[in-house]
């Protein structure tokens, strides 16, 4: 029986370190990460495909992008397409993840947000890639009925942080 309890009791420990994580934003946004966002025209936004849990769930990637995208719409940042030519071709993405334990009842989560964008290196210009230049994620823990509210909520929480701080930079825009 000692073998069962250790192996319950670490699942427990996990959720309950996400549960506590799940109160304030797991990673802070820097003020310079924040300047990175002076001057974008607008932004794509980026859905990763979902775990299986979230589309059990009833959540799908279409839905949070159309979500995210009025969110931005409403707080006056112009939403990109893929065919849309940028300078840097901005894009916001959003990856979720679940842990699921079989031994507690609930499922935490974690939504990272990334503003993407193509970035040419100082030292040699003529070398250009992708680079995340602004991040920020929140976790969250709840039981599988209210999974998917929690998620949506958390994926907005995140597209307010980001409008946010587009407009701090962004002024008059």
């Amino acid at each position: 029986m000692a073998v069962s309890s250790k192996v319950r009791v670490i699942p427990l420990a996990v959720v309950l370190v996400l549960a506590l994580a799940a109160s304030s934003d797991l990673i802070a946004v820097t003020p310079s990460e924040a300047r990175s966002l002076r001057g974008l025209s607008g932004v794509e936004v980026v859905i990763e495909t979902l775990p299986d849990e979230l589309r059990s769930a009833g959540l799908n990637a279409d839905q949070l992008q159309a979500d995210v995208q009025s969110h931005l719409r409403a707080n006056q940042i112009r939403v990109l397409t893929s065919e849309d030519t940028a300078p840097g071709r901005p894009w916001l993405y959003l990856r979720l993840s679940v842990l699921k334990s079989s031994s507690v009842p609930l499922v935490s989560f974690y939504v990272g947000a990334q503003l993407r964008q193509d970035v040419t290196l100082e030292r040699n210009p003529d070398f250009h890639l992708a680079a995340t230049t602004w991040d920020a994620g929140a976790a969250g823990l709840a039981g599988t009925s209210a999974l998917a509210d929690a998620v949506r909520e958390t994926v907005q929480s995140l597209a307010e942080r980001f409008a946010s701080e587009f407009q701090a930079v962004n002024p008059g825009r």
